[in-house]
């Protein structure tokens, strides 16, 4: 959605929303006070930024294994679960 809005196209972030809980195998989280803790011991033992914390810290509470990502900078050493880089797995 970020896009759509940088670039003034409102109606197609819109559509996005209203897409994204339809998208398959895409569950919406809340925010809970041991995630928000498991993302400060992140950030802590890391140089995580703020919502990549609660990105890995919310997959490890929903008992996800796998964290897909192309955000090298998202790596840490144990955060719980594998992160995979999608390049690295796509031809």
């Amino acid at each position: 959605m970020v896009k759509p809005l940088r670039d003034g196209l409102s109606e197609i972030a819109e559509e996005y929303a209203r897409d994204l809980p339809s998208f398959p195998n895409l569950n919406f989280c809340s925010m809970t006070q041991a995630v928000v803790i498991a993302a400060a011991r992140l950030r802590g033992n890391s140089n995580l930024g703020l919502i990549d914390a609660l990105h890995l810290a919310t997959a490890v509470d929903a008992g996800c294994a796998v964290f897909l990502t192309n955000d090298a900078a998202i790596r840490h050493p144990d955060p719980g679960l594998n992160i995979w880089m999608l390049r690295d797995i796509v031809d």
